[in-house]
């Protein structure tokens, strides 16, 4: 189960997102199901806001129109800050 959350960890960094909640004791499926809930939504807004205004890959045009959407996926997920 520790693999799985340090697999959705890494996908929410590669889009400016930071993971800042532990699952619950008993609770880890529930909360990696959430994850990838949320990182689906993150990955569709990303596609839609590259057809509409034609960004391309993971610019930082694009991660900022991704943050400015969806500042909050998910419960325990948000913005990186930047340093």
């Amino acid at each position: 189960m520790q693999g799985r959350i340090e697999r959705l960890e890494d996908a929410f960094s590669s889009f400016g997102y930071v993971l800042i909640a532990e699952p619950v004791l008993g609770g880890e499926d529930v909360f990696c199901d959430s994850l990838d809930a949320a990182l689906s939504k993150i990955e569709k807004k990303l596609a839609s806001n590259q057809k509409r205004y034609g960004y391309r890959g993971k610019s930082r045009a694009a991660l900022s129109a991704l943050h400015h959407d969806i500042p909050n996926p998910c419960f325990g997920v948000v913005v990186e800050s930047v340093k």
